[in-house]
């Protein structure tokens, strides 16, 4: 093997390893605009919605079709809250990490989070944050205390007042 070889064969197995870790770092990013894209755009089935994206607990008090109820019924939250966005279908969604995303308006949630932690823009708009874990979502819905500064994650798991 000549010297012009190996350097095209070192050049190359350089470039696909830079290459595999873009796509490790743009995965999570991937994962919830496509997410956001089934919900929104191709209006998938809950179901589907659930089975494609749902972090599963393993809580053993739960069935996986009770994790999946509630998941749905969280899916169900985000469509009635952002209804703006089902009559939308040029809306583009892109995503941040929340680490990265710089604004005075960034609701500032638990920093155990914030690596973990999704800004979603619809049309350079922030609509939502999600959690992942393990590439999964935990949860996309949030709130904050009167009081306090801080937002918090309700994962899907725990069941939202007036839900069945």
């Amino acid at each position: 093997m000549n010297l012009k070889t190996a350097h095209i064969i070192f050049t190359c197995i350089f470039l696909s390893n830079i290459n595999f870790l873009l796509a490790q770092t743009n995965k999570p990013k991937t994962i919830v605009k496509t997410f956001f894209e089934d919900v929104f755009l191709k209006e998938q089935s809950l179901s589907k919605v659930s089975d494609n994206y749902r972090y599963r607990k393993n809580l053993k008090k739960l069935s996986k079709t009770e994790e999946s109820k509630r998941f749905q019924n969280h899916l169900s939250v985000l469509k009635s809250e952002r209804k703006h966005l089902l009559a939308d279908d040029k809306i583009i969604f892109s995503v941040e990490n929340y680490k990265k995303y710089k604004s005075i308006d960034k609701w500032n949630f638990e920093k155990k989070y914030w690596k973990d932690t999704y800004v979603v823009f619809a049309s350079g708009k922030v609509e939502a944050y999600v959690l992942l874990k393990k590439s999964k979502i935990v949860s996309f819905i949030y709130f904050r205390k009167s009081r306090d500064d801080i937002a918090y994650f309700i994962p899907y798991y725990l069941k939202l007042r007036g839900s069945k």
